[in-house]
Parts: C-alpha cells; sequence; structure tokens
C-alpha cells in the first residue's frame, strides 16, 4: 500500500479515489498518496497515510473526516501560514457537501486559492475551488478582487452555488457562471447556463449530470484542445466517487 504515482501525475487503482484535486463524499474511502515529486497540486513533501483523507484540492463530504494536514513548505494550494484541526475540514480546494460541515477559514495574507482578504465564519461553507451537493447550502461569497481561483469580477447570489473548481453531485444545483474574463480556473471566454454544472476542476458523483464543455483554448486545467460531451463527466482535476463513472479521455 505504498505511495503511488509519477512525476506529473499518476497512476489509480479502480476503487481507490485519489485525493488529488477532489476527492469522494464517504468518510471510509481508500485515498492513494501521490508521488512526493509531484505532489497533489503540485506541491513538494506532502505524504499522506492510506485511509487519511487530504484536503489538498478537495475533501469529501462528511464532518467526520480525519484530513491531514500537509507539510507547512508546500501547504493546501501552494499558500503560507495555513493551520488546520484534526476534525476540522478546511475550505481549500473544495469543500464537503454537508452545510453542517464546520470549516476553518484560512489566514488572510494566503487565502483560498492564493486570494487575499477572503473571510469565513464557521459553520459557513465556502464556495472556493469546489463546492458540496446540497443546493441549499449557504455560501459565504469570496471578495471581488480576488475571488474563487483568485479571478476578478466575479460575483455571486447567496444561495446559488458557484461551480469554480469543483462542482456538486446534485443536477439540479442552480450554478452562477463566472466572468467571461476569468471564467473558472482562469480560462477565457467560458460560458456556462444556469442550471448546467461546469465540469471544471473536479465533477459530481453522478453519471448523469449534463456538463457543458469550456472553450478549446483554454479548457479544464488550463489544457488545451479538450472537448466535452453533454452528458459525459470530465476527469479533468479530480474525480467523483464511483469507479463506474463514465469519463472522457
Amino acid at each position: 500500500m505504498g505511495i503511488r504515482g509519477q512525476r506529473g501525475g499518476g497512476e489509480g487503482v479502480m476503487g481507490d479515489v485519489w485525493a488529488v484535486g477532489a476527492l469522494g463524499g464517504d468518510a471510509g474511502i481508500q485515498v492513494r498518496a501521490v508521488d512526493g515529486d509531484s505532489g497533489p497540486k503540485g506541491g513538494r513533501g506532502e505524504r499522506g497515510v492510506m485511509g487519511d483523507v487530504w484536503a489538498v484540492g478537495a475533501l469529501g463530504g462528511d464532518a467526520g473526516i480525519q484530513v491531514r494536514a500537509v507539510d507547512g513548505d508546500s501547504r493546501p494550494k501552494g499558500g503560507r501560514a495555513e493551520r488546520r484541526v484534526m476534525g476540522d475540514v478546511w475550505a481549500v480546494g473544495a469543500l464537503g457537501g454537508d452545510a453542517g460541515i464546520q470549516v476553518r477559514a484560512v489566514d488572510g495574507d494566503w487565502g483560498p486559492k492564493g486570494g487575499r482578504e477572503e473571510r469565513g465564519v464557521m459553520g459557513d461553507v465556502w464556495a472556493v475551488g469546489a463546492l458540496g451537493g446540497d443546493a441549499g447550502i449557504q455560501v459565504r461569497a469570496v471578495d471581488a478582487d480576488s475571488g474563487p481561483k483568485g479571478g476578478r469580477e466575479e460575483r455571486r447570489v447567496m444561495g446559488d452555488v458557484w461551480a469554480v473548481g469543483a462542482l456538486g453531485g446534485d443536477a439540479g444545483i442552480q450554478v452562477r457562471a463566472v466572468d467571461g474574463d476569468l471564467g473558472p480556473k482562469g480560462g477565457r471566454g467560458v460560458r456556462g447556463v444556469m442550471g448546467d454544472v461546469w465540469a471544471v476542476g473536479a465533477l459530481g458523483e453522478d453519471a448523469g449530470i449534463p456538463v457543458r464543455a469550456v472553450d478549446g483554448d483554454l479548457g479544464p486545467k488550463g489544457g488545451r484542445g479538450e472537448r466535452g460531451v453533454m452528458g459525459d463527466v470530465w476527469a479533468v482535476g479530480a474525480l467523483g466517487g464511483d469507479a463506474g463513472i463514465q469519463v472522457r479521455q
């Protein structure tokens, strides 16, 4: 059960879920640690333990999940000085699917996704990186200067959930599209339709979720030439919690 992975990527085993980008919503999920050279989200020196779930990129949907803190040099999303407490769940990269989850706010200097001036309130869930699976979740908006994923001019409405970074597991979630200048994952020209869920960063847990393809120039995770088909789910950034999900290569 040792660490698996290759530089710049890695190999996964069907049934095991990687804590790179996002991970499934079951506290019992077995998670493979990525290799030390190219750890979660490209950080170095991170180590994970089988059975523990990393709060790097995204985290599971159970408030009881035990999360390993990454090392201080390359902590979640490359920010500095963040600290977490075992049992609390970080809203760095993605957050769980339960509105009752207690979330620790990161420090003001290097907030979620490297933005500045973000502040969170314990009990509220941040839509930074990924969002939960319940359309009723109350989400705190990040500041306009360094919003989700560091983009500018993004605006959201309380009660609506942003599909920035990752998306929830319910096809009925209402999602606000970010502005065209700095859309999900910093891509340009990306447009979303209210009611459709974006597979940018991570994807939901239901293979039937309608997914909008991002533009070819700056697709999911900044890749080029990616194309998606409505109804198929992209395995870009992270994947859902079901080994049987249909995924586009």
